[in-house]
């Protein structure tokens, strides 16, 4: 019986296709392929082929690659530890730092602010394309802290006659 969760077309090369992968990803790029790929596989169970069997292979699937993420995020720890032993005083230059990694693995659990200089992008960008970049939140909270205060628009309004009328 074939392997049908690795099969041998993946593996039949000098080197296995997710390793020739991988072997160009930086580390916070491996996390989020392997992610990807177990959500995949997950919601897809059952569905792509509709039996039992079909469902065991997509859980099969996504179990290979969890087994997959393990070795990965293991052979950080690792690499950080060899590090650390080798000069405990020197930070060694890493892809991804552990907050980058603590960031893909929960995301949104400490969640750090940008620090837009939003002074400086003015005198470069259009408003509109500093408030696409920096997105509404952002350019709403500078704006109260450039104008504290209530921030009030007046809109002109016109009647019939084309007098105006601030409201």
């Amino acid at each position: 019986m074939s392997d049908k969760i690795n099969p041998d077309h993946y593996k039949n090369n000098s080197i296995e296709t997710t390793d020739a992968i991988f072997s160009q990803l930086t580390e916070a790029e491996k996390i989020g392929a392997l992610k990807y790929v177990i959500g995949k596989y997950i919601f897809r169970a059952g569905k792509k082929v509709q039996t039992l069997e079909g469902t065991r292979d997509d859980i099969g699937k996504a179990h290979w690659f969890v087994e997959r993420l393990l070795k990965e995020i293991t052979d950080m720890i690792n690499k950080r530890k060899k590090a650390k032993r080798k000069n405990p005083t020197e930070i060694e230059l890493e892809d991804l730092t552990e907050e980058d990694l603590q960031e893909l693995l929960n995301p949104g659990a400490k969640k750090k602010k940008p620090n837009w200089n939003i002074e400086g992008m003015l005198k470069e960008m259009s408003e509109e394309d500093v408030i696409e970049l920096v997105g509404s939140d952002y350019w709403n909270e500078y704006r109260r802290k450039k104008n504290p205060g209530k921030v009030v628009d007046f809109k002109k309004k016109e009647d019939h006659n084309g007098n105006t009328d601030t409201k």
